[in-house]
């Protein structure tokens, strides 16, 4: 059951890790998938998400234009 398990997983990364070793019951395939995406998960992500629900500045005068 476990290679189904293994062979359904989205990020292949993850996948090939686990096939490399895989866990021999299902709690302990959860137990890996879990700390495998938490060391897999990247700050830049985080980042990238906080920065994007950022609002643009109101003032819309160019700092460039000149008068």
């Amino acid at each position: 059951m476990i290679p189904f398990l293994i062979r359904g997983l989205i990020r292949p990364e993850i996948r090939s890790v686990m096939m490399g070793n895989p866990p021999a019951t299902v709690n302990a395939f959860l137990t890996e998938l879990r700390r495998l995406e938490s060391i897999s998960e990247s700050p830049t992500d985080s980042t990238a998400a906080s920065a994007s629900s950022v609002s643009p500045p109101t003032s819309t005068k160019d700092s460039n234009y000149l008068s």
